[in-house]
Formats: C-alpha cells, structure tokens, sequence
C-alpha cells in the first residue's frame, strides 16, 4: 500500500505524519515513530519495513522543533504525542487498542516523557538510544525516590554501551523506572549503535508485536 501523508491538527496548525501500512492487514496495531534532532521522519524508511515486515502499521512524524515542525519551539514535554494518539485514535483502519510510541535519540526523550503520563491507551513504549537522566534527585518525578516505578506500561530501552550522551548508568536508571520492563545493551555502539540497526530492528519490532498479545 503506498504511504498515505496524514495532517494531524496541532496548537495552531498541524503535524505531518507519513503512515506505513502493512500489506494484507485489514486493521493493524500502530507505531508513532519519532526520531532525533538530524534524522526527519522521512529517513526512517529502511528501520520501519521491518515494522511492517511484523504486521504493524507506522507514522513518522517531525517532533516541534524539527522538519516539517519546526514552526514550533523545540520542547521534548510537549503535548505532541498526545495530539498525534488521540488523531489517530479516530482512524478506523487502524487497531486503536494497540498503539504504541517509538522514539530515537531525541525522540526518545519525548517518548519516555510521554510515557510518564501512564496514559493506558498507549501499549507500550521503546526508547531507543534515549534515557532519563534520573539520577537520585528523581527531578522528572517530584516527591518520588530512587527504585520508584514511574512507568505502568512496558518499556524497552535500547542503546549501545559507548554513548556518552545515554550512559549505561542512564539506561539502567530509566529500566528499572518501570514496571514491565527490557534493556538490550548493543555491543560497543555508540550513540543509537546505527551498525546493528539491520539485526536489532526486526527484534524490537517482534518485541511491540509481543507486548501487543498480552
């Protein structure tokens, strides 16, 4: 099916999302793919085939900041992830029950920070090469301690072990933030780890699938 470019309302115009749907799927879970400060939503093509390789629909979209959304200030606490569930909440050729957030690098930030609202719509949630920065002061959460589960919902977190910006420190932190959750340490990667993307990929989409089953 070729890619349907979908205009969600936002503030005070919209966010362009291109939607991937699976062949043969009459109404497929979703993924909300965001990606990082350099990498626009239209370069996410060869990671997302192997989403729809899994059965899973998904829509790219620029975070405020960046691309086609850069009108908008950058701001990774935003309320855009929450526009782009509740437009496509409506769609009809879609499986609203199974919705999930995918964000890399930048777009991880705002993901985890999306999944911190524990809003139950969304399924699941993979960080990829993003953490928290939670440290012991737990600054994202106000009142809550160190072993604190912040996040309901399952969590992958994913990066590689040489990150200076997400260190195994973070990542460990942001994991153990929540309930149900996966950390898969890539090696000797660096940021985002983009050498293991061609193995690691069709995983972390056979990961949503599973979670999607519970």
């Amino acid at each position: 099916m070729p890619l349907e470019v979908v205009k969600v309302p936002f503030r005070d115009g919209f966010i362009t999302t291109n939607l991937h749907k699976p062949l043969g799927v009459e109404k497929p879970p979703l993924v909300l793919y965001s990606g990082g400060v350099d990498q626009y939503k239209a370069n996410h093509y060869r990671p997302v085939q192997d989403f729809l390789a899994k059965g899973l629909a998904v829509a790219t979209s620029d975070l405020p900041g960046f691309g086609e959304s850069r009108q908008w200030d950058r701001d990774p606490s935003s309320d855009a992830h929450i526009a782009l569930l509740e437009y496509y909440l409506k769609r009809q050729d879609i499986d609203t029950s199974h919705i999930s957030l995918f964000g890399q690098s930048y777009g991880a930030g705002a993901s985890l920070r999306a999944a911190l609202r524990n809003d139950p719509r969304i399924k699941s949630v993979v960080a990829f090469c993003g953490s928290m920065h939670l440290g012991t002061d737990r600054s994202l959460a106000p009142g809550a301690t160190v072993g604190d589960k912040l996040i309901n919902g399952p969590l992958l977190v994913v990066n590689g072990t040489r990150d200076a910006g997400s260190p195994v420190p973070d990542l460990m932190s942001t994991y153990e933030a929540a309930k149900e959750g996966d950390i898969w340490l890539l090696g000797l990667g660096e940021h985002c780890a983009v050498e293991y993307y061609p193995i690691v990929m069709p995983h972390v989409a056979q990961w949503v699938v599973e979670k999607n089953a519970k």
